[in-house]
């Protein structure tokens, strides 16, 4: 601090005293005569933010940038002239003539008093700044606040959310899970239901479900989420299992993968090991959502076949069987699983022309590689793999052992499973008469012998006495009737 301060401006430096006791956040710099304070600016009621020629693209706001009030003292202040006093970080929301008003009103305040005068026009310009924006946008009739560009757009957004944390970091809280009050810079509030907690009950708390791999419990630990949470995954799979012609499949996707915390809110209150919880819930977030979006779609969800790959994801185009990996970029066929081949070959030419034999060796020896004690097994499914590739065989092999086991079901008398002698299509008969009706061509047929029914007069087939199927319409049905009976 100069000498001459000491000696000559005693009351100025017994004025700056006082005012930093009530305002800590005036910052004084005595060798250059000048002190300078930003002043938050609140709002009655939201306004309106919007892009000049973008007048949909908008946002409520609370807050408008702080007023930065800077005060330049000359050695005749306070008994001859006034501060001289800058305003800036306005010139966004408030044009000349309302700054050059506000500075008038300033001056006025030294004008009538002609004494110190810092604090009463600071308490001045805080008090003004609560009453809402139109008391200094004089110039702006509308609740709204119209800016050119993009950068000035989201510039308003960052201070209005930054005025916000400002304010809660300051108020005190009930956590409400160890019901112990906290300042608002260690408790984190949900942005969907408000509810507060303090930030070591959340890191505990999340901490653990996370470790534990609890997925269904990551959300607002207050009871009444927990109940809305389930409330609402119920509805999700209710939606998913109704579909219909007002089921969006794009926004169910958006909904079904959201994640229930956002990130940024978890690293408020994780410290330890922050990276790896955050990494693992996501992990397991997609996880438990792709599995359980498998069971409504399973025709959207592959994998890709690449090895080192093996990522699980939602194919953009269900129509096509041409698939990208989005991780690794592998084009590849989701039909044979094989590196893609074009439309005009198919898909059998890479997943079915492997030898009966081979594939029962492959079905001997467990489809896996056996132990190093049994060298013989190894070298066999080595060297398919190797030839074929490892999905290709796996592939093959599932559609051979699916076919040898429904061939054997259509054996065996007790299966009811027959084919529709015009369209070949399998039909099983689950209850009543041997009069079968296909459900593909809707051809009439007999399940006892397989001959085409006249469609005027079905039942003629088991009127007739020459036919071998005389008198047996209700045969099969009668017998289960009496052994149940």
């Amino acid at each position: 601090m100069s000498q001459d301060l000491e000696l000559y401006d005693k009351e100025l430096l017994t004025e700056w005293d006082v005012v930093q006791c009530i305002y800590p956040e005036v910052i004084v710099n005595s060798e250059d005569r000048e002190c300078s304070i930003k002043i938050p600016v609140f709002l009655d009621s939201p306004i309106v933010l919007k892009f000049h020629d973008h007048n949909k693209i908008e946002e409520k706001i609370e807050h408008l940038p702080p007023i930065e009030c800077k005060f330049n003292f000359p050695k005749s202040y306070p008994t001859d002239d006034p501060p001289i006093i800058t305003l800036s970080n306005t010139d966004s929301w408030l044009n000349e003539n309302d700054i050059e008003k506000i500075q008038d009103e300033m001056r006025n305040l030294w004008s009538e008093l002609r004494s110190p005068v810092i604090f009463t026009i600071i308490d001045y310009l805080k008090t003004n700044s609560q009453i809402g924006f139109n008391k200094f946008n004089n110039s702006n009739n509308s609740n709204e606040l119209i800016v050119d560009n993009e950068v000035e757009f989201q510039y308003f957004i960052n201070e209005n959310e930054l005025a916000k944390i400002e304010i809660f970091n300051n108020l005190t809280f009930l956590c409400e899970i160890c019901q112990n009050e906290e300042k608002g810079v260690n408790s984190t509030q949900f942005p969907d239901c408000n509810h507060i907690f303090c930030n070591k009950c959340l890191k505990d708390y999340f901490t653990h479900i996370i470790q534990r791999g609890e997925i269904e419990n990551i959300h607002c630990p207050s009871f009444q989420c927990t109940k809305k949470r389930k409330e609402f995954i119920s509805k999700l799979f209710k939606d998913a299992e109704i579909g219909g012609k007002e089921f969006n499949i794009n926004n169910f996707e958006i909904e079904f993968f959201k994640l229930p915390v956002n990130i940024q809110l978890l690293e408020r209150f994780l410290d330890d090991n922050k990276d790896e919880l955050i990494k693992r819930y996501q992990t397991l977030h997609f996880r438990n959502s792709i599995n359980n979006f498998r069971r409504f779609f399973p025709n959207r969800v592959t994998e890709c076949p690449r090895s080192l790959c093996g990522t699980t994801f939602i194919k953009q185009d269900v129509e096509s069987n041409l698939t990208i990996c989005p991780s690794c970029k592998f084009a590849f066929c989701c039909e044979c699983f094989h590196s893609w081949h074009g439309k005009i070959n198919s898909c059998s030419m890479y997943k079915m022309n492997i030898p009966i034999e081979i594939m029962e060796k492959w079905i001997e020896n467990n489809g896996d590689y056996p132990s190093k004690q049994n060298m013989e097994q190894r070298e066999i499914c080595s060297n398919i793999s190797f030839k074929y590739g490892k999905r290709i065989v796996e592939l093959a092999v599932s559609d051979y052992i699916a076919q040898k086991q429904f061939d054997e079901l259509i054996k065996s008398e007790d299966s009811g499973i027959v084919k529709c002698p015009s369209c070949s299509t399998f039909i099983q008969k689950s209850d009543g008469c041997n009069k079968m009706t296909c459900s593909k061509c809707l051809v009439f047929f007999c399940i006892l012998c397989g001959d085409r029914l006249d469609r005027n007069d079905p039942y003629e087939h088991y009127n007739n006495p020459l036919n071998p199927c005389f008198g047996k319409l209700f045969l099969g049905l009668l017998i289960n009737e009496e052994e149940n009976g």
